[in-house]
């Protein structure tokens, strides 16, 4: 098959289509009409399959998307332009965000050929699955593809950031532009020196910047407490129909992608100003950071390096 230069992507494959993050994902791509085919996976196959009807039905709402939605299995995909990974282990959220560490790299490293595979020369993989950065440097280190092809989404980071900023300052999230680099679930970095409200620069005192950080670290933990048994999978799916957008139209996001070359950073992956396109990263924004901003992002690169280190050792 040959991709269409004007129709991209032609065909998304969203692996681990039965769990919340994965059945709010191929959703949210169905409605949009992003792809025309949408090839779904997982082995909870009944599941599946009831998702297959009902976000097949909920499509004929959605401003007439013609998308089409089919079953497939992971060893069986062929030229996919853009394949989302969602699959993880099992996890207890009140084991902590890294506590699928292990089971979800023994995963990846299983379904690692059919990844490849699926996307060819050219397909773009985003990994969704936690932890984000590890996954996508376990990827990079164990794979052909290119690191350009391989975005991890974080973006749910900034957006909650975006959020903080809006309750400490009083005004509506939707004025607040406002960016989170570094790790997800470990050392984030919120670029205090780029908040804006409304188009315009604001300084935030170092008391207000404290309770913003009080606010984004604690959102984990308030969200265990709920004890809802379920991941974010609206969120995370919205978001992810914009970084598929991005990808197409071309733009910057903040994502996890590969670090060298960039801000100084050791060899891993970490998010980062993304410039997307169709065939990937082309390459990292060059923002300016203050020292601090610059010290922690460094610190959040040298974390996740030096724990792939250690996976890649024992594995």
């Amino acid at each position: 098959m040959t991709t269409s230069i004007d129709r991209w992507p032609e065909r998304v494959a969203v692996v681990g289509a039965a769990g919340t993050v994965g059945a709010a994902v191929t959703a949210t791509i169905a409605h949009a009409g992003i792809a025309d085919t949408i090839v779904v996976v997982d082995e909870n196959e009944r599941l599946l399959r009831a998702h297959i009807t009902d976000i097949t039905e909920s499509t004929l709402l959605a401003a007439g998307s013609r998308t089409k939605i089919a079953m497939g299995r992971a060893s069986d995909l062929e030229d996919i332009d853009l394949l989302i990974l969602t699959a993880a282990a099992v996890e207890d959220p009140r084991q902590g965000r890294d506590a699928p560490l292990v089971s979800n790299v023994k995963l990846v490293r299983q379904m690692l050929s059919s990844i490849v595979q699926a996307l060819g020369q050219r397909g773009v993989l985003i990994v969704v699955s936690n932890p984000v950065d590890i996954l996508c440097d376990v990827i990079r280190r164990l794979s052909p593809l290119a690191p350009r092809r391989i975005v991890g989404y974080s973006l749910n980071d900034t957006n909650r950031f975006r959020i903080a900023v809006a309750r400490e300052l009083s005004v509506e999230p939707h004025l607040v532009d406002a960016c989170v680099l570094g790790q997800h679930g470990g050392i984030q970095v919120p670029l205090f020196s780029r908040v804006r409200i409304d188009g315009a620069r604001v300084m935030l005192s170092s008391d207000r910047q404290r309770r913003v950080v009080a606010d984004i670290s604690s959102w984990f933990s308030r969200w265990v407490e709920l004890d809802a048994g379920r991941s974010t999978g609206w969120a995370t799916a919205a978001g992810v129909g914009v970084v598929c957008r991005r990808l197409i139209e071309g733009g910057v996001l903040p994502l996890s992608v590969a670090s060298a070359g960039s801000f100084d950073l050791p060899d891993t992956f970490v998010t980062l100003p993304a410039v997307l396109e169709r065939s990937g990263v082309t390459r990292v924004d060059t923002w300016t950071l203050d020292r601090s901003e610059r010290q922690q992002l460094q610190g959040a690169a040298t974390s996740v390096k030096t724990v792939v280190d250690g996976v890649m050792t024992t594995s």
